[in-house]
Parts: structure tokens; C-alpha cells; sequence
């Protein structure tokens, strides 16, 4: 396992001048602020995760049918008035984007080693075959030789825009596209088919001295579409498959002669040692004979070591002693209510 120490929190997944990443935690140096009351310090961590899915398939499923079962609708074009904040683009649903979304979702299936995926043929595609009935879903099972049929029902994005103005006079021109997935399953002689929906947000931005020039900076529309509709494809994937993800935490390392230890056996890999250091801190800090319903200052000490801790357990997969440490995170902070807690209790809703 490798592990990546740096020293600036990257907190949005954002597609910038062509490369797209995911919006998630943006609001982690805001909490992070508020919560220590400037005082702390950290760096990042970063490993591979395993998330299991999120839809339970019986075991004994080992081939799938992907198919695009979506209406043929053309996308809508809206002008972009770049003083309008915000300002919706459109409403991106059409055969391409769904073409590209079900071998996107194939892809992903595949690639997770856990089932054969089947397609439909072009011969297929070219009739543009669309199912409705039970009969007709049933009689396509058997025909693709599955033992179930993920059809794709509906997939689009809503783009907005949006024009900032950077403190140091610059702009940035970002595009923010909400991507929904409708999916059903449908399995043999069961009357019901599985609904499914899949949302998810993607950013696109540029920078420029200039509005045009920041505009001039984002990507194309072609290159927008491609992006988004790949990422719709994996993010439905994700529901059904385990799947390895890239996390980031960042990972307290205080002014406390201890903490600045820990921070130097966990540069090193050396996770047990750091462990050693982080408990001993909270043992300090939160004796089981306190009244830990009375919050004092010294016991955020305690809250950063434990919430180090569950990151520790986290980058090993024992996700259970994980959620031990971040709830004792949580009570040092003064509680579920406590604004010192945001960022805890954020971390937890990550690790379920």
C-alpha cells in the first residue's frame, strides 16, 4: 500500500482546464476553521478504499445483460447570458449521451471481475429496440442466455452556470452538471423490476483575467459530454460492485510534542507506533472518570487524536474500530451538536 503525505487540502473533485475530478468534501477547510478556531494544523493522507455496493445481487448471479432502454430525446440548447448567476445551460438527453452512459455502466461491470457482462449487438442498437412489457424482458433474458437485465431508463445531466470573481480580480468560469441515472433490474419470473436511481455532481472550470478569458479556458461541449457521461456510467457501476476508491483524510499533527511524534511514525508507515501515541494523548486527555458532557479546550487535543486514530483503522479496512475512535472524536468535541464537532460527524457519514 502507498501511502501520500501532503501538505495542502484539496477539497473539490472538479474538472479544471479538461481534467475532472468529483465534488466532494468542499466544505472540509471551512469545517476544519470554524471548529479548531485556527489553531490546528494537518496534512493528508491518502489510500485506496474498498466500498461495497450498494444493491445486494444474489450470489449466484454471474452473467448480466446491459442494454440502453431510454426514449430518444434531443438535448435543448439555451444561450448563456455570462452576467446570469446562475444560469441554467440545458438539459443534456439524447441517444449519444445515453449510448455512451450503458457501455459506460457495461464497462465498469466488467472491469470489477465479478460478473460477464453482455451487451446488445448492433443489430440491436439499429432497430433501436425499446422494451416495455414483463413478457418481452423475460424473453430477452433467455435469449441473452442471463441471469438479469440492467436496463438503462432514463439519463440526464443539468448543466448550470456560473461566473465568480476571484479576490485577486480574476474570474472563474464553472459549469456544474447534475447527472441523474434512472436504472431498473429485472430478474426472471420476478413481477417487479428493481428501480434504481443514481445522482452524482461533476465540475468543469476555468480561470482567466477576463470573463471570456475564463470562459475561452473551459472545455468543450464535446469533451463536457464525454466526461460526464463516462462518469455516469461508472457511478451507476458503483451501486452494484465493490470497487476500489482513492479517499484523502486529512490527519492532525499539532504543535503537542506527542502529536508531532505520531506525525512522524505515520510518515513512515509506522501505524501502531503512531497509534501508541494518539491513545496515550486521548487517555490524557479524556480520563474515564471526567464528565465528557462538559466540554473544555483541552480536550479538542483529545477529539484530533481519536479522529487520527480512525483514520489509522480506516487505511487498514477495520472500518468498526473506525467508527469507535470518531465517535469518541465527536464527544471530545462537546457533542453531536457542538460546531466543533461538523467535521467529525462529516467524517463519520463517510464511513458508513
Amino acid at each position: 500500500m502507498i501511502l501520500v503525505l501532503v501538505e495542502v487540502v484539496k477539497n473539490i473533485r472538479t474538472v479544471m482546464d479538461g481534467i475532472y475530478k468529483k465534488n466532494k468534501w468542499a466544505l472540509t477547510i471551512i469545517l476544519l476553521a470554524s471548529m479548531l478556531e485556527g489553531c490546528a494544523s494537518f496534512k493528508e493522507v491518502s489510500f485506496e478504499r474498498l466500498y461495497p455496493a450498494k444493491v445486494s445481487i444474489p450470489e449466484n448471479v454471474t452473467k448480466i445483460g446491459v442494454i440502453n432502454n431510454a426514449d430518444n430525446i434531443e438535448p435543448t440548447q439555451e444561450v448563456v447570458d455570462l452576467e446570469a448567476i446562475p444560469n441554467v445551460l440545458g438539459i443534456v438527453k439524447n441517444t449519444l449521451w445515453t449510448t455512451i452512459v450503458t457501455e459506460g455502466i457495461a464497462q465498469n461491470m466488467a472491469d470489477a471481475n465479478q460478473f460477464q457482462v453482455i451487451t446488445l449487438d448492433s443489430v440491436w442498437k439499429e432497430k433501436a429496440r425499446k422494451f416495455s412489457t414483463r413478457k418481452e424482458f423475460d424473453s430477452l433474458i433467455d435469449s441473452l442466455d442471463v441471469d438479469f437485465i440492467l436496463a438503462l431508463k432514463e439519463s440526464k445531466m443539468t448543466d448550470t452556470y456560473l461566473m465568480q470573481r476571484i479576490d485577486d480580480g480574476s474570474f472563474r468560469a464553472l459549469i456544474r452538471g447534475d447527472i441523474q441515472n434512472n436504472i431498473s433490474l429485472y430478474f426472471p419470473k420476478n413481477s417487479n423490476p428493481k428501480q434504481i436511481i443514481v445522482q452524482d455532481t461533476l465540475y468543469w472550470d476555468g480561470y482567466g483575467s477576463t470573463k471570456e478569458e475564463a470562459v475561452d479556458r473551459l472545455p468543450s461541449s464535446n469533451n463536457i459530454l464525454e466526461d460526464a457521461s463516462l462518469f455516469a456510467g461508472e457511478s451507476v457501476a458503483k451501486y452494484l460492485v465493490p470497487h476500489w476508491e482513492k479517499v484523502t483524510r486529512p490527519l492532525f499533527y499539532d504543535d503537542a510534542p506527542l502529536m508531532v511524534d505520531a506525525s512522524i511514525y505515520a510518515k513512515k508507515n509506522q501505524w501502531e507506533q503512531a497509534r501508541n501515541l494518539w491513545q496515550k494523548i486521548y487517555n490524557n486527555q479524556m480520563p474515564e472518570e471526567s464528565n465528557k458532557l462538559i466540554f473544555h479546550p483541552s480536550r479538542l487535543l483529545a477529539a484530533k487524536a481519536a479522529y487520527n486514530m480512525a483514520v489509522s483503522y480506516e487505511l487498514f479496512g477495520n472500518l468498526d474500530d473506525a467508527m469507535i475512535w470518531v465517535d469518541r472524536a465527536i464527544v471530545s468535541a462537546g457533542g453531536k451538536k457542538s460546531a466543533r464537532a461538523a467535521w467529525f460527524l462529516e467524517y463519520k457519514e463517510e464511513l458508513k
